[in-house]
Order: structure tokens, then C-alpha cells, then sequence
């Protein structure tokens, strides 16, 4: 039985079946497998979602979050985020998004999380990653993304951050994999000890200067990673 628009049920097994076949095929090739990733996300991410709504109800902007449930899924946004002025968080989202050819609808919908609640947490996950991109000044090459994802994780323990931060690292040339350990990682590992990302209402920051949001949320701009392979 659905329990949300999009939600489809599925039994222990099948969840097992989805996990193995998701698995196998997002880390033969996390980056192209989008779809696969997501899935993958979902079936394995259960406890680290409940643990995350536990950590998002300790603050004010998380209880908010949970009660309003806002979404960024309409593309009409970047065209009023046009016109923010230059170095705020709505203009540098508008600019990421555009010269990438990116639409804010693209993400896949969450289907198989079987609560409401939790499906939202990997809803806004989703909805929220390319701002984490913007904020952090991380690009969309592969060992950028590798770092984004590391401290994803380190943030929400979510299985499927490690994965494709790991997988991702088969595919590094030695000098992307010197900026992954002794650059990307250490960063990962300090930035952002300040509220839960996930928290954060970005919809009230799109005015805000970039060096004011990242100050707020203790996460400075990431060294500036190698774009030899860009996805």
C-alpha cells in the first residue's frame, strides 16, 4: 500500500533483491548510475535516516523543517534567482545550475522508504545537494564530487555517501588521488561543526552573501579540486 505520492512497497526481500542489484551496479559505475545510487540510498538507509531525524529535531530550524516540509523541486526558482545580487547564495545556485545545464526537478524520487518522515529527510538530501556543491565550492569532477560525498557522510552516515565516495576513488589519477587524501579529505573531516546541513533553511539565505552563509555554518570553501573529469 503507498503511503506517500511516489512511494512504492516493497517486502524484506525484495528490498534485499533492490540492494544487491543497486549495489553492484552503482559501484561498477556510481557517477553515470545516478538511479541505481538512489535506490541503493533508500534500502540501505533506514537507520542512518532515523538518526538523522533524531539529530534534526535538536534544533529549532530542524523541528521547522519537519513541520513545513519545504521542497525545492520547481525550476521556475533559478528564474527568480536570477536576479539576487552577484556572490550571494541564490545567485551562485542560479550560475552552478545554469552552466551546467542542471534542472532543480532532475533528482529521482524517493520510493522505497517506507515512512513518510524519512522519505522527506532523503527528499531534502536530494533537493539540498547541489547547494552543499555552491557552499562548499566544489565543482562536479569526480574527485570534487568524492569529497562532497565524504563529508555527506561524515553529516548524515548515509551507506550510499561512502559508497560513492569509495568507488569513486578506482577511477583517480595519482595527482586526484593526492588531493582526495591529503586535501579533500581533511576537509571533509572538519568542515560543517556547526548545525546539521540538513537543518539549514536555505530558502530564508538566498540574499545572504556566500561568505556569511559559510561562516554561519562553519564550512569553508573546500581547496579547489582538479577538473580533469567533470561529470
Amino acid at each position: 500500500m503507498s503511503i506517500y505520492p511516489g512511494h512504492i512497497a516493497t517486502s524484506c526481500f525484495q528490498k534485499g533483491l533492490l540492494t544487491v542489484g543497486s549495489a553492484i551496479g552503482a559501484t561498477i559505475d556510481p557517477w553515470r548510475r545516478g538511479d541505481l545510487v538512489a535506490t541503493l540510498g533508500e534500502t540501505t538507509g533506514w537507520y542512518s535516516l532515523e538518526r538523522l531525524r533524531d539529530d534534526i529535531v535538536q534544533t529549532e530550524n530542524g523541528r521547522k523543517l519537519l513541520e513545513k516540509k519545504p521542497r525545492l523541486n520547481d525550476d521556475n526558482l533559478l528564474k527568480k534567482l536570477k536576479t539576487c545580487n552577484q556572490d550571494t547564495l541564490g545567485r551562485l545556485y542560479f550560475d552552478f545550475m545554469s552552466q551546467r545545464d542542471f534542472k532543480i526537478s532532475e533528482r529521482p524520487t524517493v520510493k522505497f522508504i517506507d515512512d513518510p518522515q524519512l522519505a522527506y529527510i532523503m527528499t531534502r538530501y536530494r533537493e539540498t545537494h547541489d547547494l552543499a556543491h555552491v557552499v562548499s565550492g566544489l565543482t562536479t569532477s569526480v574527485v570534487a564530487e568524492m569529497t562532497l560525498k565524504s563529508f555527506e557522510f561524515r553529516q548524515t552516515h548515509l551507506p550510499m555517501t561512502g559508497l560513492a565516495s569509495l568507488a569513486g576513488s578506482v577511477h583517480l589519477s595519482s595527482s586526484h588521488i593526492d588531493y582526495f587524501i591529503n586535501k579533500g579529505l581533511p576537509w571533509a573531516a572538519t568542515a560543517g561543526q556547526g548545525e546539521l546541513i540538513l537543518s539549514v533553511p536555505w530558502e530564508e539565505l538566498w540574499d545572504t552573501d556566500i561568505e556569511d552563509v559559510r561562516n554561519q555554518l562553519l564550512i569553508p570553501a573546500a581547496p579547489s579540486a582538479p577538473e580533469d573529469w567533470v561529470l
